[in-house]
């Protein structure tokens, strides 16, 4: 993935996760398949590998669960530049100006993500809810992500174990805030575009 703006120094966002849109805490395993294992299954598609993301099943009697996290991310070091008093002091032309654009464009960010799920199961089938919420800042101003989930899955059998019928759904809704990247970075550049952009799906 990668990101880049024009030489005027406009930003633009870096690509997208693709599967930004899928809760972790529903995610049972995950297998990859490569070479001619991949392609017997999935034929030219997947020449490149195939992912094989498997969610979570309910099993047992009716079971309620929560979870809550919460998370904290700061840079670890930023670069030690020059005061504007330094500067003048080391040669530099006094553009009247004194601003500590680090403390300006970072800061610390927090991290809250809600998940419940509800889900049972027996020899003749099983079944799962899922809820989830995340609100995941960035440690660059106005950037992170926010997204709210829905998932359900279930099995039954049927004639005498002969005949299963399943059902999965997945819906979310993902709002993805990212830092917009410029290659006019450097002496007299931009590092980070003024556009503020957001994607929903």
């Amino acid at each position: 993935m990668s990101g880049g703006g024009d030489a005027a120094g406009v930003g633009r966002q870096a690509a997208k996760n693709p599967l930004n849109f899928l809760n972790p805490d529903d995610i049972a395993s995950m297998d990859i398949l490569k070479d001619a294992s991949a392609t017997a299954i999935y034929g030219s598609r997947g020449a490149n590998g195939v992912v094989l993301i498997t969610t979570k099943r309910g099993k047992g009697k009716g079971t309620l669960d929560y979870g809550y996290s919460l998370g904290v991310s700061t840079i670890t070091k930023k670069y030690d530049l020059l005061s504007a008093e330094e500067y003048v002091a080391a040669g530099g032309q006094n553009a009247g100006g004194s601003t500590d654009w680090q403390k300006e464009l970072l800061r610390t960010a927090f991290t809250n993500q809600h998940n419940l799920s509800y889900g049972g199961g027996d020899a003749s089938g099983n079944y799962r809810f899922s809820l989830g919420y995340l609100n995941q800042n960035g440690i660059i101003e106005k950037s992170g992500i926010k997204r709210y989930s829905i998932g359900f899955n279930g099995t039954k059998k049927f004639i005498q174990d002969r005949l299963t019928i399943g059902s999965n759904l997945n819906l979310a809704n993902t709002q993805d805030k990212g830092v917009p990247i410029s290659e006019n970075s450097g002496f007299t550049g931009d590092l980070l575009g003024g556009d503020d952009q957001n994607q929903s799906h």
